[in-house]
């Protein structure tokens, strides 16, 4: 593991755990090995760290190519296991890329509502599900471990300063999807609708005074 990764994840790992009360559960449901898929309900951009913090095991994640043009961040992104993909098209190579990991046996974080919702009433509220996750998991085999992060969307506060609200994560048990006849627009939808069930399933379980009131 690079030395970075490794003293970046201490820092903010402290943070998380001082500032914010982060908490984590679930974490038997995370595969010891193999190829797996983490599929997340997205609230912030902190979630990228607070499931790749609360992982035992090094979670790779796409990050919109811009990011990677900037001076600073272009030499750090790669070494936190992050790769660049161009969002509003279908990026063949960022496919490509994720493939290859999970084919490979690595953790692939995705946040199958393609943005951050900021329209939700609560944080158990999720919007439509775009199809990569689903198509990912169908042309790989992997499980997809469904989890759910609460309190994230209610850091930033006045100034842009983070507020002190509890935030924490769950991941749910694992799943298989039924692999189909062909992976087309119609199995995808459909998985993709299992795995938005199996999110929600997750967020149901969190204590609601944590996930639908930031547990302030």
């Amino acid at each position: 593991m690079p030395v970075l990764y490794s003293l970046a994840k201490a820092i903010i790992n402290f943070v998380f755990i001082v500032y914010f009360r982060r908490r984590i559960e679930g974490l038997e449901n995370i595969p010891a090995q193999g190829g797996c898929l983490i599929a997340v309900n997205h609230l912030s951009y902190a979630d990228p760290l607070l499931v790749g913090l609360a992982c035992p095991r090094p979670v790779h994640f796409m990050a919109k190519a811009e990011l990677f043009r900037v001076p600073l961040l272009k030499s750090i992104l790669p070494r936190l296991h992050a790769f660049p993909v161009r969002r509003g098209a279908a990026d063949r190579q960022a496919i490509r890329k994720a493939l290859e990991l999970l084919q490979n046996g690595a953790v692939l974080g995705v946040f199958p509502e393609g943005t951050r919702n900021r329209q939700r009433q609560s944080d158990g509220d999720m919007l439509p599900l775009h199809g990569g996750a689903a198509m990912l998991a169908l042309r790989t085999g992997v499980p997809v471990v469904p989890a759910a992060v609460w309190g994230t969307g209610r850091i930033a506060g006045p100034l842009g300063l983070p507020k002190p609200v509890k935030i924490g994560i769950r991941f749910g048990q694992p799943i298989n999807l039924p692999p189909p006849e062909q992976v087309n627009k119609e199995s995808v939808a459909e998985a993709s609708r299992t795995i938005m069930e199996a999110i929600k399933n997750v967020l149901d379980e969190v204590d609601p005074q944590q996930h639908r009131q930031g547990g302030a």
